[in-house]
């Protein structure tokens, strides 16, 4: 089902249509989570299910089309080969707004109005069209004072960093989040590559993406180390704004940008919607498959909706649902799960693949960021990701031709199940990076 489309959802409070007074721009942005999304989700739904109950409501959204016409509408939408002479030739009659061809894909992403949207739908190009939804980062909690005079990372040692061989050297990471600090003394003397997807402004904002490359890539502060990979290229991906929030064709054409520049790995601590069971027929599907086909490893956070104390365990998050992302739990210092880690669950198709630290855990941050600092220390699974995102780098920097299920394998044979873990939670159990020296 597509993303956006939930055909027995209804205003909660009826909007007389004939009363534009009743219908005001005021009304519809009071509650935009309410009565406006569902607005365009009618709209939606009606342009991909042409021949559904919907039809009925026509009038009812020509009605809406004439109170906003220009009412903007994100929105992705694939095609069949039709498509391809559509967005080249015939587009432009229609708007003027840039948009993003995912040619490999057939997908394009663009902001429509009602009116254009209107005017698509009488095409005959059999059209799945999707919001273009809004992903968010994985959230986590910035510790206490206490816990922020930490100048190392347990999780270094836990996961017995120090004694391996191998440092990411000639790997490429890429990490999609909220960009980079580029004036971070701790990465004057490395390659970093930087994109922003969201604006002209590749910085780091938010202190998160900076969170995520120093634990996946950073190197020491001072003779402690908090970093797994520490020679491996960076690439960071801007495709979050200071507030953590983004669209899925951001994060979508971060992968493209990714495979173009032939990462080894990519890290996502990013998640879209609620419910775990949002993935299979968006776009972020068939792109993640396409960075492991072209020998990119996705490893993503596996989510922090649960309340373990209650108890209750949430499904695991998009995009780590996909069955080509790897899905990352995180424990705490004595081997507990973390309270909010997601679970896998059998009745969704679910897999975790490992669990990592991710409780209290020191890393840089950003000059610019929420709030502004050098380092902080930080807990979530968007934390423990980017410990395995680090240990596939030392992976490759090994077997710089391992795929997909090499990387599977050798995972498996470091891993180990500590504390009785449920597979559900932790997968193959927790890395001993020592062990790659042996594989």
């Amino acid at each position: 089902m597509p993303l956006a489309v939930h055909p027995d959802e209804k205003p909660k409070k009826k909007i007389d249509l004939k009363n534009k007074d009743s219908a005001s721009t005021r009304d519809f942005d009071y509650n935009a989570k309410g009565r406006a999304l569902d607005i365009r989700k009618r709209l939606l739904y009606y342009l991909v299910f042409p021949e559904s109950d919907y039809n009925k409501a026509e009038t009812d959204i020509n009605k809406i089309i004439s109170i906003f016409p220009y009412k903007k509408v994100s929105v992705l939408i694939r095609g069949n080969e039709k498509f391809d002479e559509f967005i080249n030739e015939d587009f432009n009659s229609i708007t003027t707004d840039e948009i993003h061809y995912f040619r490999d894909q057939n997908y394009a992403s663009m902001s429509l109005s009602f009116n254009e949207a209107n005017e698509i739908s009488k095409r005959e190009l059999n059209l799945n069209i999707q919001e273009d939804q809004e992903i968010t980062r994985i959230a986590s909690n910035i510790e206490d004072s206490e816990s922020q005079s930490q100048t190392e990372s347990w999780g270094i040692k836990k996961l017995n960093v120090d004694d391996c061989n191998y440092t990411g050297k000639g790997v490429r990471i890429c990490i999609l989040d909220s960009g980079f600090d580029h004036g971070h003394p701790d990465f004057t003397h490395r390659r970093v590559v930087s994109k922003s997807f969201i604006d002209k402004d590749p910085q780091d904002n938010s202190g998160h993406a900076m969170h995520c490359i120093g634990i996946a890539c950073g190197g020491y502060n001072n003779k402690n180390r908090y970093g797994v990979a520490l020679d491996a290229e960076i690439y960071a991906g801007k495709v979050l704004n200071a507030r953590g929030r983004g669209n899925v064709s951001d994060i979508i054409k971060g992968i493209e940008w990714a495979i173009k520049n032939k990462c080894h790995v990519i890290n996502i601590s990013i998640e879209v919607g609620n419910n775990g069971t949002e993935l299979a027929s968006t776009p972020f599907f068939t792109h993640i498959k396409q960075a492991v086909e072209n020998g990119c490893i996705v490893v993503a956070s596996c989510g922090n909706k649960s309340d373990r104390n209650r108890p209750f365990i949430a499904p695991i998050s998009s995009p780590a649902n996909s069955q080509y992302a790897y899905a990352i739990s995180a424990i705490d210092k004595n081997n507990k799960m973390f309270n909010q880690s997601n679970g896998a669950r059998l009745d969704l198709m679910q897999q975790m693949n490992n669990t990592a630290p991710g409780v209290k855990i020191f890393s840089t941050w950003s000059q610019t960021g929420r709030p502004k600092s050098l380092y902080n220390c930080s807990s979530g699974t968007s934390m423990s990701a980017p410990f395995i995102t680090g240990i596939i780098a030392l992976i490759f920097e090994k077997f710089p031709n391992a795929d997909f299920t090499d990387i599977n394998h050798y995972l498996r044979k470091i891993s180990t199940n500590q504390n009785g873990w449920d597979v559900l939670d932790v997968g193959f159990g927790l890395p001993d990076v020592s062990l790659i020296n042996q594989l």
